[in-house]
């Protein structure tokens, strides 16, 4: 779940046999309200960054064609039909338990929890003038938002 590692695919290949990668993606306006409120980075960055990182995700999607992508919004709302493309994609990995409760860092609480959608939510605490400030970057790269079907939010 490293971010940087969707920046080195070919050098971890290199490294390790048999390699297996799962690819996710996420709404981008989601993933800046987190980079801002975790890191205390600036928007300008945040934008810049969830960008970067789609235009990895693209090149390794495009060059890569043994990695699973799923999306984090198909992992919250369908987690059955997305584990099943896991398992298939990782058979080795048997039995997944989807309905346990896991504790992972999150805005709401630091509790375990069950896998759950929170981008609308996120999406929520970007104040308009961030909102205007995203959208500069944004809508440059509009077509790649796309590619991974997200759309410029006014």
């Amino acid at each position: 779940k490293s971010t940087t590692n969707i920046m080195r695919v070919r050098e971890i290949r290199k490294v390790f046999d048999n390699i297996i990668f799962l690819a996710m993606v996420r709404n981008p306006y989601a993933q800046v309200e987190g980079i801002i409120r975790r890191n205390q980075a600036t928007v300008e960055y945040a934008a810049e960054f969830s960008l970067k990182c789609l235009r990895y995700q693209r090149r390794n999607k495009e060059n890569e064609d043994d990695i699973l992508f799923i999306s984090y919004e198909d992992l919250c709302d369908n987690t059955e039909m997305t584990m099943a493309k896991i398992k298939k994609h990782i058979p080795e990995l048997g039995f997944i338990n989807f309905d346990l409760e896991f504790s992972a860092h999150n805005f709401k609480t630091s509790k375990r929890i069950k896998i759950q959608n929170f981008n609308n939510e996120k999406i929520s605490k970007i104040s308009s003038e961030q909102l205007k400030v995203i959208n500069s970057y944004f809508k440059k790269e509009e077509e790649l938002l796309n590619y991974f079907g997200y759309s410029i939010i006014e």
